[in-house]
């Protein structure tokens, strides 16, 4: 063969790629003794390792089957039967393409003692098809359980509780919204999303993208399910005095809303105090202790030592419109709750005393859901010190949830004549 023909051959040898195969030509006049020889080594290990091979080749040839985002070396043999072997080598890398989906690793709802966290855990794709540039991960919450009826509630997103290495992506297309993986030194990568709201299922769908797009969705098979727990807000009652003294009157707003969980009984609680004590001094009202009706606020040294005590006079399945605290009567064709508060205080509607000023608060208590729903989902495991102060009530795994007002404005009933 023309030695200048093998030059054609090194000179004009084009190899065009794209993410899964290569396409290889040449410009030399074939011959019948000419030979040429293609070799393929993909070039990972230590070795590299032989993908493809074809003797007699006839220009173009293309290969497939190859990875994205991989090097490889080529190994072109020229061969006429006259001349020695000649042997050229070409060196390319495939495009990138869309990553495999990310890999489930965990995930779990943490305690932290004042709020619960939802969180994630998930490896890099089993192919990558390039360099990960970025994650999107989407924490979603939809409420588990509406009452029939009940407003329509949107979805909730937490944020994460570390914003400098995580994100929650909420489909806006915004690159802060993505996850760098570079910031992550495990072998997997976590975040934490919260503080999450109670009665919902938080969904989990984790994405990788590189230069080439977005893999399809990894949708996680657990999910981080949050119980029932009292509402957000409990408007206090209005009070109002009336001809006699020794009762007055509550008036309730508008009824506590229950998304976090359905409502399954109401107490009011009062307290009893000397004229001169101010509401400054008395604890919140999740931290007043009970006791029964009277017990030891009127004692002069009660206010000086901050030890209050407050008692359940009325409780109510339903919420009411108004009642009279004092009268023993209750509200009129509603009945009163079949569980004490805290399993063990009573109501009792005493008659007051007149000469003493009292104020109180609204109790909002919630049953847990018990149901398969909550027990399959991601297991809580606390996160903080175990020992935490009465008013993280809502935050136990178990038993009923209790939401307080804020102290109403006190009543002073005017001693009598």
């Amino acid at each position: 063969m023309d030695p200048q023909g093998l030059i054609d051959v090194a000179g004009n040898l084009t190899i065009v790629t794209n993410d899964n195969s290569a396409n290889v030509s040449w410009d030399v006049q074939q011959g019948p003794q000419l030979k040429i020889g293609l070799r393929l080594v993909r070039r990972t290990g230590l070795n590299g390792q032989e993908v493809f091979s074809q003797m007699n080749a006839i220009s173009p040839v293309t290969i497939t089957n190859l990875r994205a985002a991989t090097p490889y070396k080529l190994f072109v043999t020229v061969n006429d039967s006259q001349t020695d072997p000649f042997e050229i080598t070409e060196l390319f890398n495939t495009a990138e393409s869309k990553p495999h989906p990310p890999k489930y690793e965990d995930v779990r709802v943490l305690n932290s003692g004042s709020s619960l966290i939802c969180e994630v855990e998930w490896r890099a794709p089993a192919l990558t098809n390039g360099r990960i540039s970025r994650y999107y991960v989407r924490v979603q919450g939809a409420v588990r359980r509406m009452r029939p009826g009940g407003p329509l509630v949107a979805d909730d997103f937490p944020p994460p509780t570390d914003e400098e290495k995580c994100a929650n992506w909420d489909e806006r297309e915004d690159a802060s919204h993505g996850i760098n993986p570079i910031e992550f030194t495990t072998e997997f990568l976590s975040c934490k999303y919260g503080p999450l709201k109670p009665n919902r299922n938080y969904t989990i769908t984790v994405w990788a993208e590189n230069s080439a797009g977005r893999s399809s969705p990894l949708v996680f098979p657990k999910h981080c399910i949050t119980n029932y727990a009292q509402p957000d807000v409990v408007e206090k009652p209005i009070t109002s005095t009336n001809s006699n003294h020794t009762s007055f009157n509550l008036a309730f707003n508008s009824k506590p809303d229950d998304t976090n969980g359905p409502i399954s009984c109401y107490y009011i609680g009062i307290v009893p105090l000397l004229k001169n004590v101010s509401l400054e001094i008395l604890p919140p009202p999740q931290e007043i202790v009970m006791d029964t009706a009277f017990n030891n606020n009127l004692h002069p040294l009660a206010a000086e030592k901050k030890r209050f005590f407050a008692y359940i006079a009325e409780s109510y399945t339903d919420y009411p419109v108004d009642t009279v605290i004092g009268d023993g009567k209750g509200v009129a064709g509603m009945k009163p709750c079949s569980v004490l508060y805290l399993s063990r205080y009573k109501a009792e509607d005493v008659i007051l005393r007149p000469g003493l000023k009292y104020t109180g608060f609204l109790i909002v208590r919630v049953d847990k859901d018990d149901k398969d729903e909550v027990q399959n989902g991601a297991q809580y495991s606390r996160i903080l010190d175990p020992l935490r102060p009465r008013s993280y009530r809502q935050l136990h795994l178990s038993g009923p949830a209790y939401g307080f007002s804020g102290y109403f404005k006190p009543v002073f009933l005017e001693p009598e004549d």
